[in-house]
């Protein structure tokens, strides 16, 4: 019978992609403090919208994508599709198998 591993497994909170979620949580929190009308200039700046002419990216009345226009110009579908979103996501969460935790443990399954 194989001996248990004597190495002690870190805690789920200090795995490394979680650690990357917390420093964006905190720096969400920064930024939405400081938040300014030079924040809002650079950003239109550097959308590329911007320098298409268009004044958001939301405008898709010119675009052929049927979708698109669908997804903007409708705000219940929009909403439909946020929501069905996350309930994927929690359906996929439900349904996990915690034996498979590793990417390469789901791809060569």
């Amino acid at each position: 019978m194989a001996q248990p591993s004597s190495e002690k497994t870190p805690s789920v909170y200090l795995y490394i992609p979680n650690i990357i979620g917390y420093f964006r949580i905190i720096i969400n929190f920064i930024a939405f403090a400081g938040s300014s009308t030079f924040g809002a200039v650079l950003d239109m700046v550097t959308d590329s919208m911007f320098l298409s002419g268009k004044t958001s990216h939301k405008d898709v009345k010119d675009t052929g994508n049927w979708l698109l226009k669908l997804y903007y110009g409708h705000r219940p579908f929009m909403a439909f599709c946020c929501v069905a979103s996350e309930v994927l996501y929690i359906i996929l969460f439900l349904f996990a198998d915690e034996k498979s935790t590793s990417l390469l443990n789901t791809l060569t399954a």
